[in-house]
């Protein structure tokens, strides 16, 4: 028995040999986690992300803003040495936390002009859980503050070759550019060609086609641990989105549109108008009055929709069904004859010559209550009778 065991066992020089040709496994897992309030559009960018990044863990939303250590645990507990963490402001700011537990750093970025994969509806495609090329700009290697963001973005978008759900396949390219101060993240398809897919044209022919999602970020603080420890690098230019939404508010052009929004409107005499109190209240709260509308002409169109009304009340006493759906008809088609004038005399004498037919229908029908007591208030003359 022994003797079969020394011979399947492996001598020395294979050992040796084996060891010097394996090569350190690159083993990089991210937790991709939000907190509580973020918008749809956040949501969806998140949610592109993981589709970019097979060997990310999304997790539920984290409770907490505070105590953000308590995310060290978490990727321990699902065995991720990255954390990619969003956090929302004021629902509407959004912020990007970039960790390597539990030892850091961490890097904090403000995430601007987002364009989600569905907002921007690109013709580029990529196959779901491919690798991608991380290119990066020659600004990365000029401070070391980039330096550090460069390799903490390789760790943390860049998919290693045996992830779990990747697939062997390299067909989109994710550039990160420094403009500003700004790192400008954006995705491209790497589009060859027929020829260059047989092996016969050059490949200086392959082309880009943009896939998205696109979003800059703008890098606040960076932390020697993670989710916490010294600042070993902070940006003096970053100005934040309160500041800046509360010197807009200063600003003259701020008060010139507030005033204009707060302008006063005219009043309402709504004494005699009781009928119409709640067209006087509607009028007054689309504020058609600073746009150059007529009250007159308001008020005289709620003084038809009345007449009118009262006319369609007393169609509703006629007990013939036929005869009633006939009348009905008629008072409606008297009240879109008048409606739909634009000049107000005219209108006024539609309406008056309205008034004299319904009567002379509604005596003939012997209706108790023929419409005798309608006024026309026209706001200079409130008792007039027709």
């Amino acid at each position: 028995m022994s003797a079969i065991y020394k011979a399947l066992r492996p001598s020395k020089e294979e050992k040796d040999s084996k060891v010097g040709k394996s090569t350190r496994a690159n083993r990089q897992r991210v937790l991709l986690i939000s907190s509580r309030g973020i918008t749809y559009r956040h949501r969806h960018l998140i949610s592109d992300l993981q589709a970019l990044l097979p060997h990310a863990r999304k997790e539920p939303k984290l409770d907490t803003k505070k105590t953000l250590y308590e995310l060290n645990e978490i990727a321990e507990l699902y065995n991720c040495n990255n954390i990619m963490y969003f956090e929302c402001r004021k629902h509407e700011d959004l912020y990007m936390w970039l960790s390597k537990p539990p030892n850091g750093p961490t890097v904090k970025f403000h995430v601007m002009n987002l364009h989600t994969l569905d907002e921007l509806n690109f013709t580029g495609n990529c196959l779901k859980g491919s690798r991608p090329i991380l290119s990066f700009d020659k600004s990365f290697d000029m401070e070391p503050h980039w330096q550090l963001t460069k390799e903490l973005f390789i760790h943390q978008f860049g998919v290693p070759p045996q992830a779990r759900k990747s697939k062997p396949f390299i067909d989109h390219v994710m550039t990160f550019s420094i403009v500003d101060g700004k790192v400008w993240v954006r995705n491209y398809q790497i589009n060859e060609p027929a020829k260059v897919q047989e092996d016969v044209g050059d490949v200086d022919e392959l082309t880009l086609v943009e896939i998205g999602p696109r979003f800059v970020l703008t890098p606040i603080v960076i932390l020697e641990g993670s989710f916490g420890g010294p600042k070993i690098y902070e940006n003096k230019e970053y100005v934040s989105p309160n500041v800046v939404r509360a010197q807009a508010k200063f600003s003259p052009i701020y008060h010139d549109k507030r005033k204009e929004q707060e302008k006063p409107l005219e009043t309402i005499d709504m004494r005699g108008y009781t009928t119409l109190a709640n067209t006087g209240r509607a009028f007054r709260k689309t504020r058609k009055l600073r746009d150059g509308g007529g009250l007159e002409e308001f008020l005289f169109r709620g003084q038809v929709m009345q007449v009118y009304r009262d006319m369609m009340r007393e169609v509703y006493l006629i007990k013939d069904s036929q005869v009633r759906n006939e009348v009905r008809r008629y008072v409606k088609d008297e009240y879109r004859s008048t409606s739909h004038v634009s000049d107000l005399e005219t209108r006024r004498s539609l309406l008056i010559g309205g008034i004299r037919n319904w009567r002379s229908v509604a005596n003939n029908l012997g209706l108790s209550r023929t419409g005798g007591g309608v006024a026309i208030r026209d706001g200079m003359d409130r008792d007039k009778n027709v």
